[in-house]
């Protein structure tokens, strides 16, 4: 990894984006991370690094990545701080973003301190987890 090449003009509208964003977050701009990406995106557009394709795109397949997993290379001996690094890694993610989507909208229960709902958030994170990476996500 290296720093980007100045004298490309791609390199320097995403420095300019850093800035605008980081001063925008410093002065506490509700939107700042929105703002940043949409002026910069509007600039890359006038200066004609960036093409209009629509909204939405989707990937032209998903035939190469669909399915293709190595379960038998998964349960090589070797790869067992693998897996154990990504397992707690998701789980820790999800874990730190239940607590604070729950603790923000109110969630959890006073007398308990537990989480309402919490099983049925864990099992949809389970399950998009498996999705994703059946159709090539984390690849």
């Amino acid at each position: 990894m290296s720093l980007g090449d100045f004298t490309k003009p791609d390199a320097l509208l995403a420095a300019i984006a850093f800035l605008i964003i980081a001063v925008l977050s410093e002065r506490r701009v509700f939107g700042a991370v929105l703002i940043g990406i949409l002026s910069v995106t509007i600039v890359g557009m006038m200066l004609g690094l960036v093409q209009y394709n629509g909204f939405f795109s989707a990937p032209p397949s998903i035939a190469p990545t669909f399915m293709a997993m190595d379960i038998a290379g998964a349960l090589n001996i070797s790869m067992v701080s693998v897996i154990l690094a990504f397992l707690f890694v998701n789980m820790f993610d999800t874990a730190g973003t239940l607590m604070g989507v729950a603790e923000r909208a109110h969630l959890i229960n006073k007398e308990t301190g537990k989480i309402e709902g919490l099983s049925k958030a864990l099992k949809a994170d389970s399950i998009s987890s498996v999705a994703g990476a059946c159709v090539g996500c984390h690849r």
